[in-house]
């Protein structure tokens, strides 16, 4: 998997949601986040992507999507980062096989950590790298509804050696 994705490091687990939980753990742990950090979440995506963020003591901020791409809505965006100065970590999910604009929010929000989602676009690029490769980490399922399937599992996936290790402790 590691190989076919383009990354260092891929660790199995039992699912997405797992992966998920996994991922804002490791982020908290490595960044030395504390409970009410701020986490922006897409406002469609699934609760395993917002639920993480909750068991973590994180605090989700809701952000509208664009209608055309189901990412982030830039305006929108762009508000809440004015509103909320304090963003710590930013939770990007790649939708029905469509990439987000990361490049795009990664300059609006220039000192937050960025993760992804992208348990329903496995193989989708975004400016010819795989999604999955374009953040601090991503996660992957292979739920039975989703576009590659082992009806159970999921993936977290990093290039970062100490994050990697911190899902292992």
């Amino acid at each position: 998997w590691s190989q076919w994705l383009g990354v260092k490091h891929s660790l199995f687990v039992s699912s997405g949601s797992t992966a998920n939980l996994l991922l804002v753990a490791a982020i908290k742990e490595k960044y030395n986040l504390k409970d009410g950090d701020k986490v922006i979440v897409p406002c469609m995506t699934w609760v395993t992507n917002i639920s993480p963020v909750f068991q973590m003591g994180l605090q989700p901020i809701f952000c509208d999507i664009d209608k055309k791409t189901f990412s982030f809505n830039l305006t929108h965006l762009k508000k809440l980062n004015k509103e909320h100065p304090d963003i710590k970590a930013v939770f990007v999910s790649h939708l029905f096989g469509i990439s987000a604009d990361i490049d795009l929010y990664k300059e609006i929000l220039q000192n937050a950590i960025f993760i992804e989602d992208v348990c329903e676009s496995h193989g989708a690029t975004y400016k010819g790298k795989k999604c999955g490769t374009l953040s601090e980490g991503s996660t992957f399922s292979f739920y039975f509804g989703h576009h590659m399937t082992t009806v159970e599992g999921g993936f977290v996936c990093t290039n970062d050696d100490e994050l990697f290790n911190e899902n292992e402790t």
